[in-house]
């Protein structure tokens, strides 16, 4: 067998190199799991389109690090106000009333922390809620439209 050319054994291991720090990394992210997904599932805007509120929930591998948060900020304006943290990710409704009096709910038993608004900034009013209960009402109302009735007794 003929002797590698000295080039071709710093190609070869270079490459060998590359393929075992690929393989520690692949083995590292898929046991310690992948990073936080942020994403932003519920926006509103007033009506008058002056103010808009945020709902963000940024969900983890580890339970722990997951939380949500309401947001409300000013058209032109980059600041925004936190308006209620929630540990754990969760639904979140969002309804303006008017123009000026955002109504915000949440689970009853979501863990949460309030703040308040700044000086100038529209009304809130805070409405814990059994959404998990209006959900599945709905969800039987809607079977029952559907599922023809068979007898007198159902």
């Amino acid at each position: 067998m003929a002797p590698l050319n000295p080039i071709l054994k710093v190609v070869v291991g270079f490459f060998a190199v590359i393929g075992a720090a690929y393989f520690v990394f692949a083995v590292y992210f898929s046991a310690v799991g992948r990073g936080c997904i942020y994403s932003e599932p519920a926006q509103a805007l007033s009506a008058n389109g002056e103010y808009f509120a945020v709902h963000i929930q940024t969900a983890c591998p580890d339970p722990e690090k997951s939380h949500s948060r309401v947001e409300m900020g000013k058209r032109g304006v980059k600041t925004r106000s936190v308006l209620l943290e929630i540990r754990g990710i969760t639904r979140v409704g969002l309804m303006w009333e008017t123009d000026h009096d955002l109504v915000v709910s949440y689970p009853r038993s979501a863990v949460v922390t309030q703040y308040g608004t700044d000086t100038g900034m529209p009304r809130v009013t805070f409405r814990p809620t059994d959404i998990h209960g209006d959900s599945v009402r709905r969800i039987l109302l809607a079977a029952r439209r559907i599922v023809p009735r068979c007898g007198a007794g159902y």
